[in-house]
């Protein structure tokens, strides 16, 4: 956007319009000095509480992404929410006041420029800050979330792949209950002596102390986001040994352990990557290999793909010194199977399959297996099959050899819920 500063000159003739291009100039000027000098978020205060059955926000000032400075002037407190789930968030408003009528036109004389609190089920970082995000429990209280709580600092950037050059000391200021620091938009930070920080997030190369001694000490105790969280960390009993985040971790390339690797967790644990998650037991190796022991179930929404599909299960006979390997039926489609005993009456029976088989099949392709069970002293006789319609299918005795025959049956079907096997493809589309 091209800033054009007005022109005064004796004679000209000025209209509405020229007036209000001279606010937006200095609007915009002062949001090009806000949005290069500061990164948004909160400057101070605008902590969020619970406060009976609703939310208390005191006062306090934020940049937003546009450069705007927002100041909330006194505390407010928040009773109506929109559901269960929701956001708080201080965005700009803007109130037209003071309407005057003395020329016989009416018009606002002024603009008023305020910081407003609002609760939402969306947030729009482009226009708001967000303060916290709320779950109202079934206990109807409300539980604060406030890892999305973003703080304002001061950008850095550097032109060259050297990034920045820092000397002295930096100081980190308590002021308002809060400590701020200085975030680095670089490839590259060196600093020589002692950090302390909130949080360190490097996604080049970091080199802390002299890099020519090996006798170089690195203490990380406790190591916290630079947004802060509500989820407390138990206390460290081996300082400079342990490193402990109560936020998000980025590694950029690989993160390497020497012994075991235990993750544990209360929740979930996701592993998202749009290239997939290899297990492998040495690096070096061009083969992909290693072993992975769960103890509990596992839930897959895509396809597995392996050489072969084994198991192992519990030797009936001997479970304390033996186990018994079994493998998967394999086929060129996604069938499904049902199989039974049943006997002719009169010479006929009919076979009902369970209540889901017609919507999880599909209705062609569908095959009827049938075996006569053979007794002593009565003659078994050949059967036949109809087709599968609505569930069931009826078998008959071919000829009236043994109207009571017993016999086992099995059908097998194609699932209808599930896209046609492509058996035949490219090496390329083949998972390793």
């Amino acid at each position: 956007m091209q800033l054009k500063r007005l022109n005064y000159f004796k004679g000209q003739f000025l209209k509405a319009q020229d007036f209000k291009d001279e606010q937006q100039y200095h609007i915009e000027n002062f949001k090009k000095y806000g949005k290069n000098l500061y990164t948004w978020g909160i400057l101070k205060g605008l902590a969020v509480e619970e406060r009976g059955t609703g939310l208390l926000i005191k006062k306090g000032a934020a940049i937003d992404s546009e450069g705007r400075v927002l100041v909330l002037s006194q505390d407010e407190v928040l009773g109506n929410f929109p559901g269960k789930f929701f956001y708080v968030v201080l965005f700009q408003q803007e109130k037209f006041m003071d309407n005057v009528s003395e020329t016989g036109i009416s018009g606002d004389t002024r603009i008023l420029e305020t910081a407003e609190i609002k609760t939402s089920m969306t947030s729009d970082p482009r226009k708001e800050v967000v303060l916290a995000k709320v779950t109202i429990s079934e206990q109807n209280k409300a539980e604060i979330d406030t890892t999305l709580r973003r703080y304002s600092g001061i950008p850095f950037f550097s032109e060259g792949d050297d990034g920045p050059e820092m000397t002295g000391k930096i100081f980190e200021s308590k002021e308002y209950g809060k400590e701020y620091g200085i975030y680095c938009k670089s490839s590259w930070l060196e600093v020589e002596g002692r950090i302390k920080t909130l949080g360190l997030k490097v996604s080049g190369n970091a080199v802390l102390g002299e890099q020519d001694k090996d006798d170089s000490v690195f203490i990380f105790s406790v190591v916290q986001p630079r947004r802060s969280s509500n989820k407390k960390l138990p206390p460290n009993s081996v300082p400079g040994s342990k490193l402990q985040v109560s936020g998000d971790i980025e590694f950029q390339q690989i993160l390497t352990t020497p012994n075991d690797m235990i993750i544990t967790s209360a929740g979930d644990i996701s592993l998202i990557s749009p290239k997939g998650v290899y297990i492998k037991k040495n690096r070096e190796r061009s083969s992909l290999s290693g072993n992975l022991a769960v103890e509990g179930d596992i839930t897959v929404s895509g396809k597995i793909s392996a050489v072969s599909k084994q198991f192992v299960i519990q030797h009936p006979l001997d479970p304390q010194n033996k186990c018994l390997v079994h493998s998967t039926l394999e086929g060129p489609e996604l069938a499904v199977f049902y199989r039974g005993e049943a006997q002719l009456n009169q010479g006929e029976a009919t076979i009902e399959l369970p209540s889901y088989f017609e919507a999880l099949t599909q209705k062609q392709h569908r095959t009827v297996l049938l075996t006569p069970i053979h007794e002593q002293g009565s003659s078994a006789t050949s059967l036949s099959a109809s087709h599968v319609k609505e569930g069931k299918f009826t078998v008959k005795t071919i000829g009236n050899c043994n109207p009571s025959q017993k016999f086992y049956w099995e059908v097998k079907a194609i699932r209808a819920d599930m896209p046609e096997l492509e058996v035949e493809t490219k090496l390329t589309t083949c998972a390793r």
